[in-house]
């Protein structure tokens, strides 16, 4: 399917079609952005050096536009130039770099007490995107705990007049939470705590989604990749696994009013599985560490473990790579984005199945659109007596951790 690589400015206005753009893509972090563009000296001078767009913190939109419309692949703001500038001036290069509009959100270090709601120490979706709606930037849209509907985190609020006022998710703090960096370092030290990501993406309008939740793990994967058959849209694949992580956590904390110490373990991350057999049950849950840091409560310690122990688990890596073209196999195009699930196939029984998309590398010029794509998970497909074993090895570290 033919495409047209697009950069504009905020205005609209089209930029110089560039050599090459990369653009990158990982959990939790802000995409990033290389325009990479062949300079050459123009009536005496080198005229993109010059050029108001690229001067630092304009802001541009990089697209591709097909048949099928305008899909967006970054909205940001430029943070620097390399320039390589050779004798005659041909052959010299000009690269532009620059993140996505998050890191707007890192532009102006506060200190501020969150005091949460009366009733609990808790933020709600209503601050988390209080958060968000800094001076720096506007997004359009907001996407918090949508994919952590049915977790709570704190106790129920009191009704007022018969309404229910609690959000149905929020994060629960005994203490006070207070903020002494930066809005986004404080959002993405939240969202750790609570096993949480905070990432931007785009609809089909081009509008700005900021996302403050869990990885949508449940959902079906909207793209299949497979490496089998006439229908392949992968041209290679290299999937690896290590054991030597952790598969529960102990931590103690010591109350600083009474001097308790109170304990909390925290035997299996809590997230989903994206397969039949875990790390735990594959290695009889041997290997376990001991959490430092501050936790105000023992509920607090329960959702660090469970955050720290929900990194961990992600033992199967895998790294594809695809072009835009095979990936329009399957009617209309669907670029693969970081914090999305796909299916994997023709890898084999065992690793066969859904994976998160942990990360993605776009590298466009005017004839190609190449896919890098890192892929993890924390379980895989097992055979019917796999998941036999599986099962009771389960119940047997149940009944050991309920005693």
């Amino acid at each position: 399917m033919p495409f047209k690589l697009k950069i504009k400015t905020v205005d609209g206005s089209e930029l110089p079609d560039p050599g090459q753009v990369t653009i990158r893509e990982q959990l939790g972090q802000p995409r990033t952005f290389t325009i990479t563009y062949s300079e050459d000296i123009c009536e005496g001078d080198y005229q993109l050096l010059k050029n108001p767009a690229f001067n630092p913190l304009k802001e541009i939109a990089i697209s591709v536009v097909t048949d099928w419309g305008e899909m967006y692949l970054l909205k940001g703001v430029v943070q620097g130039q390399q320039i390589s500038i050779k004798y005659g001036g041909q052959g010299s290069q000009l690269q532009i770099t620059g993140s996505d509009n998050l890191v707007k959100l890192g532009w102006e270090t506060k200190k501020k007490s969150w005091e949460g709601e009366k009733w609990a120490k808790v933020l709600t979706a209503g601050n988390i995107e209080q958060i968000f709606k800094n001076e720096q930037h506007e997004f359009d849209q907001f996407s918090i705990f949508k994919n952590a509907g049915t977790h709570e985190s704190g106790p129920e609020a009191p009704t007022q007049n018969g309404q229910d006022e609690t959000e149905k998710v929020h994060l629960h703090f005994k203490e006070q939470v207070v903020q002494r960096e930066d809005d986004l370092s404080f959002l993405q030290r939240l969202a750790r705590q609570k096993g949480m990501y905070v990432w931007l993406s785009y609809d089909e309008g081009g509008k700005e989604v900021v996302h403050f939740d869990q990885l949508p793990l449940q959902e079906t994967p909207g793209l299949e990749l497979s490496i089998a058959g006439e229908d392949h849209n992968i041209g290679e694949c290299e999937i690896n696994w290590d054991a030597g992580r952790p598969t529960s956590i102990q931590q103690k904390q010591i109350d600083r009013r009474n001097h308790q110490v109170n304990p909390r373990r925290t035997g299996e991350a809590p997230q989903p599985k994206l397969g039949d057999v875990t790390l735990k049950c594959l290695t009889s849950g041997i290997i376990s560490a001991v959490l430092p840091g501050m936790a105000s409560d023992t509920e607090d310690m329960g959702d660090r473990n469970g955050a720290a122990l929900n990194e961990a688990e992600w033992f199967i890596k895998a790294s594809c790579s695809t072009t835009f073209e095979q990936l329009c196999k399957q009617g209309a195009p669907k670029i693969v984005h970081a914090h999305e699930t796909v299916q994997l196939k023709g890898v084999g029984s065992r690793h066969e199945g859904t994976y998160l998309v942990a990360g993605v590398t776009h590298t466009i010029d005017a004839e190609s659109y190449k896919l890098q794509i890192e892929l993890q998970r924390n379980a895989w497909s097992a055979s019917s007596w796999e998941k036999v074993i599986c099962n009771v090895t389960e119940a047997i570290f149940e009944e050991a951790e309920s005693k």
